[in-house]
């Protein structure tokens, strides 16, 4: 007999020691096994609960007795969400150890950046499912960048917001190395593009990067809408022609 059969038999037992009365008869001080019908969506069904009287008040107990209850409820939501959300800020001095770019008619970059960068410091903890961050970077301090990340597993997204590093980018960590690519915009070079990195962890605090870009002028957009627009070449400004 398994735990289930030897609890049906013990409930049975109980039950068949015990005289079945009214709702309206539960006016002695002892315990008594009410089961009732409930049709309502979600919890229709039969229902069994166990009361209590002491000649003064009646005590329910349900499974887990308070564990549904609105404030325990709300305390496993707040601490659902606690888990699930998460905020992290950070103090970064990036060195640029070597670039090679090339231009295409002016309109067109290719740019291959080699990088460390060190945190020098960093509170919070951004490894929640949704999680917002602020950075600060060094010596640009006057151009920090925030978003928000959102993690699955080894894979994370991210929206980025600064002036120049405006991008949505995903990235896939195994082990000690990060594989990133990204759809970048530049404001402060009216540049917007594809990118690739490749980032390397050295230490707790510092990280090697490798990254490839590939993008686009701004003005050849804007010369592009200008032409499509007005259907004349001569419209568009010099300065949107040279890129």
């Amino acid at each position: 007999m398994n735990n289930r059969e030897k609890t049906a038999t013990t409930l049975v037992h109980s039950v068949n020691a015990h005289t079945r009365i009214r709702l309206d008869e539960m006016d002695k001080p002892g315990t008594y096994i009410i089961s009732f019908w409930n049709d309502k969506p979600l919890a229709n069904g039969l229902h069994t609960v166990a009361v209590s009287y002491n000649g003064s008040s009646y005590r329910t107990y349900n499974i887990g007795d308070d564990k549904y209850s609105p404030r325990r409820t709300w305390k496993n939501i707040r601490k659902t969400v606690g888990k699930a959300f998460g905020a992290s800020a950070s103090v970064v001095y990036q060195k640029t150890r070597k670039v090679n770019t090339k231009h295409i008619l002016y309109l067109f970059t290719y740019e291959h950046v080699s990088s460390i960068t060190t945190v020098t410091s960093a509170k919070g903890n951004s490894a929640s499912v949704v999680s917002f961050y602020a950075n600060g970077i060094a010596p640009d301090y006057y151009n920090p960048n925030a978003g928000m990340q959102v993690n699955i597993g080894d894979i994370s997204i991210n929206a980025n917001l600064a002036i120049d590093d405006i991008r949505i980018f995903v990235t896939t960590t195994s082990g000690d190395t990060s594989y990133q690519s990204s759809i970048r915009a530049n404001a402060t070079e009216l540049k917007i593009g594809f990118e690739s990195a490749i980032i390397t962890k050295v230490d707790e605090h510092t990280f090697e990067t490798e990254k490839i870009n590939y993008s686009m002028s701004g003005m050849l957009l804007y010369a592009l809408y200008v032409a499509a627009t007005t259907g004349d070449w001569r419209g568009v400004p010099a300065t949107a022609m040279r890129g």
